[in-house]
C-alpha cells in the first residue's frame, strides 16, 4: 500500500507499507520489485498512474 503524505518523514510524498503486516518498505526496494514486474498496480488511486496498491505478479 502507498500513502500519499505531506509529513516530512516520507520519502517523495509517499510511505509504502506491506499489508497485512504493515511493516515499512524502502522506496529503493519497492522501485526495485516493480521495475522487475514482482508487483503490479492495481490502478485504484484518484489520479491516474499514481494506484495506492500493488499486488504480486
Amino acid at each position: 500500500m502507498i500513502e500519499f503524505t505531506a509529513d516530512e518523514r516520507a520519502v517523495n510524498g509517499r510511505r509504502i507499507f506491506a499489508i497485512p503486516a504493515g511493516r515499512r518498505v524502502t522506496d529503493a526496494n519497492f522501485d526495485e520489485l516493480a521495475s522487475k514486474g514482482r508487483i503490479v498496480a492495481r490502478e485504484d488511486g484518484l489520479i491516474p498512474g499514481a494506484s495506492q496498491s500493488w499486488v504480486p505478479a
